[in-house]
């Protein structure tokens, strides 16, 4: 079943589209994405369109992952690298999008990420943001990660921001740090200035690995599926072979069949007529009789091998061990 994604991040039974974007895989612990029809939201539709025309990967904006609805300020972005048919061409849009097949995404936590890039930096007293620039929501809309969490910045706070371009989207990384006398002031600013690098270099990094690494993945996945589905085609072609063998043997029982009965019938209906006339000699009556006997009984074996052969069929045929004695 198909399935979209409602106000409330649950899911629900996606409506009738005119295209539909599925998840088809999903690494381990991430089953419940499957079946769900990315392109429904408009944000991850957009890089969607975004990354199939500039064979790059695109990233969204702000979202909630189905796994972490039921944890608020939870928040990530959706990365997608379009994936093309082999073999052809895919230089210019208008080829892109013809030959697309589809896309590979990629779910990034930001709490998780930015935990990651400083986890081994001194960060006493430094309080980290990260915006989204290109968002078009409001500026609280526009925070993808904010460790002050409602707190006012500190007084005198020094405050630095560095740049991040991330699969075409636009963020800046704040580092805000109370205020501290001059002597200190170096100290401080290299911290920040290495929790900031840091951040963007794991970021980069971590996003380039499972990229690559899932582009990976799923193409031994497609390669594997592609391989059993050969199989699975060839199966089929014997079973369809089979099959039609199977009818023309039975086609050709059938003919064997009606053949076998309508001789004895046409025997039996045509001495009837006879004998219903009623003008002949008893000793020909007796002959009738028993030419019509005697095809009743092959008629009665031609039908009872018939009920044989539908109980083999069928796997309800009994076999029936009898002793007799050999001659």
């Amino acid at each position: 079943m198909i399935k979209d994604q409602d106000d409330q991040h649950r899911l629900i039974p996606a409506p009738r589209r005119e295209e539909y974007i599925v998840n088809t895989y999903a690494e381990p612990a991430n089953e419940a994405i499957l079946g769900f029809n990315s392109a429904s939201l408009p944000d991850r539709r957009a890089a969607q369109m975004r990354a199939r025309d500039t064979a790059r990967p695109a990233a969204t904006g702000r979202v909630t992952f189905l796994q972490d609805r039921n944890r608020p300020g939870c928040y990530g972005v959706g990365t997608m690298l379009p994936l093309y048919r082999k073999g052809v061409p895919h230089d210019t849009p208008e080829r892109r999008r013809e030959n697309l097949i589809g896309y590979i995404g990629s779910g990034i936590r930001i709490a998780d990420f930015i935990e990651t890039a400083t986890r081994h930096v001194d960060r006493d007293g430094i309080e980290l943001q990260l915006f989204d620039d290109d968002s078009s929501a409001a500026d609280s809309q526009r925070v993808l990660f904010n460790q002050l969490d409602g707190k006012a910045p500190p007084r005198d706070a020094l405050d630095f921001t560095f740049p991040l371009n991330l699969a075409g989207r636009h963020w800046t990384i704040r580092a805000l740090r109370g205020g501290q006398n001059l002597g200190v002031y170096r100290s401080v600013q290299s911290r920040m200035v290495l929790a900031g690098g840091l951040l963007f270099a794991i970021m980069l990094g971590g996003f380039l690995l499972i990229l690559t690494g899932r582009t990976a993945r799923i193409e031994t996945l497609v390669e594997e599926r592609t391989a059993a589905l050969a199989q699975k085609q060839d199966e089929l072609l014997h079973a369809t072979a089979a099959a039609e063998a199977a009818n023309r043997a039975k086609s050709a029982f059938l003919a064997n069949m009606s053949h076998e009965i309508r001789t004895p019938m046409t025997a039996i209906l045509g001495y009837t007529d006879v004998l219903s006339r009623g003008d002949q000699p008893p000793h020909a009556v007796a002959e009738y009789m028993q030419i019509i006997r005697r095809n009743g009984e092959h008629l009665l074996s031609v039908i009872n091998d018939i009920l044989d052969l539908s109980k083999i069929e069928v796997g309800k045929m009994r076999i029936e061990r009898i002793v007799c004695l050999l001659r």
